[in-house]
């Protein structure tokens, strides 16, 4: 063998020594200091298989674990056993404790033990080998006694390993302790005031939606009690982590994982909602959605991953998720102050969506940065709590304005209901006193007057069943005309009935040069439910025959109700070959009462419409022969449906 390959060798020797060497036992010396490193006495090894049990572990090449240096042990895909060897040459015995650092569940196991011990934060305290804090597990040494302590780390998350473990002497741990607790007061009192208020506003919005039932208030209250609910999950004072939520084991991580994304999904339903976004905006709406539907695919993602193990891709996946939700919320602001900023308190909203994204990001930027910068404070999650609670101010105060918007609008329409029915009732009494000047002008003196005289006639000349034909219609139509004067309204059909025992009574007194006719299409739906005023066809119908047809000399006088379908409604057309209206505008004094009559009616319909909100309408036209002479009138009438 030649001086280079010897060289070769003793190279190769002098860097794979330290990688197998088996660490020395740790002599605690008396007395000990506060806290002694015992990184040169402890091995580890990474268990890639996940099966390996204690004590089979042990026959596993373990490394030394000062061969990493300062370098940190990636332990969150697989657990990580270390072995730890102590010996106490003194006379006295040793007390300590062993600190291993932040971890989900350490296993410690001791040599001549039966028993195992457990300790980590997602071990409830009852089960904890020290209960005061989660990090340390005592340590007693006898006189002249070695004790190889064999330890598994499981952390089911992202976690790095600590790999400094110490040894604390009591007096130490307790002014640690102590430290650490009179250190966490401030973070304490701004963590329950965070906590506090979250779960006031939680229970003042919930107690909103049920008052009023407005989906803004649901999903607001479901975004607070989420936050608030995240907030008390990452509670952690001293060595007391997670009060309610250590017993939920490795369920912590998936409870974790959802409490830190759905706030997404509870914050967009609530904008959509507070800006009325299906309607106003849909296209952002619908992106919103998508966010929705993302956040909640990721989540479930994350779920089995963490079920099969894979820690690494959850840990992608939550990162990756982090930065799609901080770009969406930019986007989402510059959406907002573009679509939404001509609304008075929209700004409100804007301004606490924006101080929140700047305070998580603060958060997020220390925390990546706190190890490069130690300078830096070690509570990184105060940014993130006072963006969210100046959100929650602004977002109050927001909800606080639109209340007061609503209450004033309701307000607004009180008073303008109450002046819409003092208006409705004076139209009711204008429309009673119509109805009383139309029940006083329904019936024509002259007409009873001439009915009477008719009547007598036929006695006279002895038709005493045509008088008594004569009679019975003259008295329905009497009856008829009291019935209907005390109502509002009445059917189509009815108004019709009356118009035929009218026109039936004229033709009986004019005699068989007057000839009427109903042309009513069959089965025609509308004339059940089509409700009018009572008696506005009578007045055209006494028109046509009196100042129309009467003074008309020569021909067939004739007259024609005829009834059109159309699309929104009947239109009823009353049309007879008389003089027309030029004529009989020559005689005004003539005229007065069937001027009188149709004014009366027009009163009548305005009244009408405006109380049932609909819009009956009639039309006047004259009608001419192809020589220019009047031919007639014609009177259009339109029932809406």
């Amino acid at each position: 063998m030649n001086k280079w390959t010897y060289c070769l060798l003793l190279l190769l020797a002098t860097l794979y020594w330290p990688l197998t060497a088996r660490p020395q036992a740790c002599p605690l010396l008396a007395p000990l200091p506060d806290s002694l490193d015992l990184q040169t006495c402890t091995s580890y090894y990474v268990d890639s298989s996940k099966l390996l049990a204690y004590p089979e572990v042990l026959q596993r090449p373990f490394r030394p674990l000062a061969a990493l240096g300062r370098k940190q042990l990636k332990v969150f895909r697989y657990p990580t056993w270390l072995k730890i060897t102590l010996y106490n040459p003194a006379d006295s015995s040793i007390h300590a404790y062993l600190d291993l650092g932040r971890h989900y569940r350490i296993t410690l196991w001791r040599t001549g033990a039966r028993d195992s011990l457990l300790n980590g934060k997602i071990v409830a305290r009852a089960s904890r080998a020290f209960r005061l804090h989660y990090k340390y597990f005592p340590v007693e040494l006898a006189p002249g006694q070695e004790v190889q302590l064999v330890l598994r780390i499981q952390n089911f998350a992202w976690r790095n390993a600590d790999t400094s473990p110490e040894l604390i002497v009591p007096a130490h741990l307790q002014r640690q302790l102590l430290h650490n607790i009179y250190g966490s007061l401030g973070r304490l009192f701004e963590a329950i005031a965070t906590i506090g208020i979250s779960f006031f506003l939680f229970l003042f919005t919930a107690l909103q939606y049920w008052h009023n039932r407005d989906k803004i208030y649901l999903h607001y209250s479901l975004y607070l009690f989420s936050l608030a609910f995240y907030f008390l999950l990452s509670l952690e004072i001293g060595g007391y982590y997670d009060f309610f939520l250590s017993r939920l084991g490795t369920g912590y991580f998936y409870l974790e994982l959802l409490l830190n994304q759905i706030p997404i999904v509870f914050y967009a339903w609530f904008v959509q909602a507070f800006f009325e976004m299906s309607r106003r905006q849909a296209r952002i709406h619908t992106w919103l959605n998508r966010l929705v539907v993302l956040v909640l695919g990721v989540l479930c993602a994350q779920w089995v991953l963490l079920g099969l193990g894979h820690f690494a891709l959850a840990r992608l996946l939550f990162l990756l998720l982090r930065i799609v939700s901080f770009v969406a919320a930019v986007w989402l602001m510059f959406m907002m102050y573009v679509k939404f900023r001509h609304i008075n308190y929209a700004k409100y909203i804007i301004l606490g969506s924006f101080l929140a994204t700047v305070g998580a990001l603060l958060s997020t930027s220390v925390a990546a940065l706190k190890n490069a910068v130690p300078s830096l404070t070690s509570n990184t999650v105060v940014f993130a709590r006072v963006g969210l609670l100046a959100e929650f101010l602004f977002f109050s105060f927001t909800l606080g304005l639109r209340n007061k918007q609503i209450e004033e609008e309701r307000n607004l329409a009180q008073t303008a209901l109450s002046r819409q029915e003092a208006e409705n009732q004076l139209m009711r009494n204008q429309l009673m006193e119509a109805e009383i000047k139309a029940l006083k002008a329904q019936i024509n003196p002259h007409f009873i007057s001439n009915c009477l005289t008719a009547i007598k006639a036929l006695i006279q000349k002895g038709k005493r069943e045509e008088a008594i034909a004569y009679l019975q219609r003259f008295s329905k139509l009497i009856r008829l005309t009291m019935d209907y004067s005390m109502l509002s309204e009445i059917r189509l059909k009815e108004e019709l009935a009356i118009s035929k025992l009218y026109l039936e009574l004229e033709a009986l007194r004019l005699g068989k040069n007057f000839h009427y006719e109903l042309q009513i299409p069959q089965g025609m739906p509308g004339l059940g439910f089509v409700k009018i005023p009572p008696f506005i066809l009578q007045p055209f119908l006494e028109n046509a025959i009196w100042h129309g047809l009467q003074p008309k000399e020569k021909g067939q006088k004739r007259l024609v109700i005829s009834l059109e379908e159309r699309e929104e409604g009947i239109a009823c057309i009353i049309e007879d070959n008389g003089v027309g209206r030029d004529y009989s505008r020559h005689k005004q004094t003539k005229r007065q009462r069937a001027s009188v009559g149709i004014r009366n009616v027009q009163e009548r319909l305005e009244l009408f419409n405006k109380s049932y909100l609909t819009h009956i309408h009639f039309q006047i036209i004259d009608q001419y022969a192809p020589s220019g002479q009047p031919a007639g009138t014609r009177v259009q009438f339109f029932f809406p449906y």
